[in-house]
């Protein structure tokens, strides 16, 4: 089975800025559908969700939590497993002093993709990245990953970092289409 890494805000929902009640999740238009055949097609699915909310006061971890049962007793409604969830709730300018450090596993760094390497003994090169902010692609690509996809950008004057490994796409349906047809070509 292949894994694939998942940004949450900006690749499955929308990102309103601190997103942390089941109330306020919105999926984007395709995610879902994503999500399902990722599932079918035997994908590992870990999502690795940088939430500065939780340092900046904005909600609790308790809050992410709930939101993360509550979103995966939702996938496994719709037929969707999800392996994993890694969070970091840290940030340089936390208002919440426990927060407030630089980490290792807030990306641009990679630390939530060496430590899902480390549990589920994954080879990172073989796996696939999907995210909307190149902070994503910047910690995919130090991590080893190979294939990128930035969707859901929006300052589409972006060019390609020579150092940089990925493909812009419209969406993350777009992009789990094309991981498909390459995978059965």
């Amino acid at each position: 089975m292949r894994t694939i890494f998942l940004d949450r805000d900006g690749v499955i929902n929308e990102d309103f800025g601190y997103v942390y009640k089941w109330a306020d999740f919105k999926f984007i238009e395709g995610s879902l559908k994503a999500l399902q055949i990722l599932t079918k097609n035997k994908f590992n699915i870990i999502i690795v969700t940088n939430q500065a909310g939780i340092a900046k006061g904005f909600y609790t971890e308790a809050d992410f939590k709930k939101l993360n049962s509550e979103f995966l007793n939702f996938c496994l409604q719709k037929k969707i497993r999800i392996m994993d969830i890694f969070f970091c709730p840290h940030h340089i300018d936390a208002v919440i002093p426990e927060y407030n450090k630089f980490c290792k596993n807030r990306k641009p760094e990679s630390g939530m993709f060496f430590k899902a390497s480390k549990i589920y003994n994954i080879k990172l090169e073989t796996c696939i990245m999907i995210g909307d902010n190149i902070t994503d692609i910047i910690a995919s690509n130090n991590a080893g990953i190979k294939e990128n996809y930035l969707v859901n950008y929006k300052n589409k004057n972006l060019k390609p970092e020579s150092n940089l490994n990925f493909k812009f796409k419209k969406s993350f349906l777009t992009a789990t289409k094309e991981i498909l047809k390459n995978k059965n070509s």
